[in-house]
């Protein structure tokens, strides 16, 4: 049987690792991105080596963190559960996998999906009004679209975020602009932007920091429709809105919002042999224009 540890799978990342895992992914060719496998985390090493705490420290869908998890970690080991996952588990790190499958998967926007949602697309500007850890910002800076606007209100990612814009920096000509404040407080009307691109909270099923629980209803009134609606309004005409969220929520939410959409994507993530009852997507609009 595989014994239980508390060092976890973000101690094997060394900045060394990370950093030769960023230029990888940045040197490669277009052609050689397209050999990539759709589902590859080439470039996702240094978003976990930056951020690494604030991963571990934020909540998921059973509002237990991995930190709390590790360092619980002789509680849970009285827990039936956890001796038959080890003894049957193959991966790496199998205390980090059952983390994952029970009490919530955190996960990182890859910068090749990133890159495989812009390319045919070819935007100037890309406002991303939930950035996250930062997988949208590398595949904007590989693409070396002209500026990438960021905003979080986890004022918690600023460290990391200077750290990697710091390093893509070295690869990329795109002008970073980052904001750390409440998407709902910025003004939108100044940014002269083309493109949306975020992956927006799925109600409490992350909890960040500087994020509070909410209901549904206050999730819909409080945050999904002013926010949409604020951003939409000042994207630029002919431009694209894209939205990364759950079939459950185009159809409950964003539809009534923003109308019909123009296109819509598969979103490939990492398979976990679990059956998926409300797919993801990727949901494009086209702002004053014809269905794709």
């Amino acid at each position: 049987m595989m014994e239980g540890r508390s060092v976890t799978i973000f101690d094997t990342i060394t900045k060394e690792r990370a950093l030769k895992n960023l230029e990888k992914f940045m040197t490669l060719s277009r052609d050689e991105l397209k050999l990539l496998p759709k589902r590859s985390r080439l470039g996702v090493d240094i978003i976990k080596y930056y951020q690494k705490n604030n991963i571990m420290e934020t909540k998921g869908v059973k509002g237990v963190s991995y930190k709390e998890f590790v360092e619980n970690l002789e509680f849970y080991k009285r827990k039936p559960y956890y001796n038959w996952f080890l003894q049957n588990s193959t991966h790496p790190d199998p205390v980090k996998q059952l983390f994952d499958m029970r009490f919530g998967f955190i996960s990182i926007f890859r910068p090749l999906t990133t890159v495989q949602i812009l390319e045919p697309i070819n935007p100037r500007i890309v406002l991303d009004f939930t950035m996250g850890w930062g997988g949208r910002l590398i595949g904007c800076c590989y693409l070396q679209i002209e500026k990438y606007i960021g905003i979080d209100s986890n004022t918690k990612l600023k460290k990391g975020y200077v750290a990697l814009e710091r390093e893509v920096k070295k690869y990329s000509k795109t002008d970073i602009q980052l904001h750390f404040k409440n998407a709902l407080s910025i003004d939108y009307s100044k940014f002269n932007y083309d493109c949306v691109l975020t992956s927006p909270p799925y109600f409490n099923t992350e909890l960040y920091y500087n994020t509070d629980k909410k209901t549904d209803q206050e999730w819909i009134e409080q945050f999904y429709k002013p926010i949409t609606i604020e951003t939409f309004k000042h994207l630029s005409s002919g431009g694209h809105y894209i939205l990364i969220i759950r079939e459950k929520m185009y159809k409950e939410i964003f539809k009534d919002i923003l109308g019909n959409y123009t296109k819509r994507l598969p979103f490939l993530k990492s398979s976990r042999n679990i059956k998926v009852v409300d797919p993801e997507y990727v949901y494009i609009w086209g702002k004053n224009q014809k269905k794709l």
